[in-house]
């Protein structure tokens, strides 16, 4: 797959034909195989066609999400690329953020990291939740999550 992603695609056909290949690898059990299958499609995205996008940008959430419940160094890289996919597809999320909620055992690093995704995620459907969750991080005992939280509360 890392040799897929230096490939430069030509057309929307082989765009499809890659993605199509690729797809059954977001439900790999090496969290590696699910990162590179999503950077091949997100970079394959823009010449498949509009109905299909819907479709992959909603299969692309799922795996992600699922990086998420396991240990905390992969869930800090599975993060830092779900800012990456966030700069491309802003909406990915809009469904659900509750999963980006910090956990009472996060390291602060994943703290900072999943507080950093929620401001990029916020809107109007999930505001007043995000916003109370925002409000008891801020009555944390670890200052740096507090001046986080205040920061995004911001």
């Amino acid at each position: 797959m890392e040799a897929l992603s230096t490939h430069d695609t030509e057309d929307s056909k082989e765009a499809e034909n890659i993605v199509e290949r690729v797809l059954p690898r977001l439900s790999h059990n090496n969290p590696a195989v699910i990162l590179a299958a999503v950077k091949l499609i997100l970079k394959n995205l823009d010449l498949v066609n509009k109905d299909q996008k819907k479709g992959l940008v909603k299969k692309l959430a799922a795996p992600l999400i699922t990086l998420l419940s396991c240990e905390p160094e992969i869930q800090y890289i599975a993060c830092r690329n779900i800012n990456f996919v966030l700069q491309k597809e802003p909406n990915i999320f809009e469904s659900s953020v509750k999963f980006l909620y910090c956990k009472f055992n996060d390291p602060l690093y994943l703290k900072l990291e999943k507080i950093e995704i929620l401001v990029k995620v916020v809107a109007e459907n999930n505001c007043e939740s995000m916003l109370n969750e925002l409000q008891d991080y801020s009555n944390d005992m670890d200052m740096d999550l507090v001046e986080a939280a205040v920061k995004a509360i911001g």
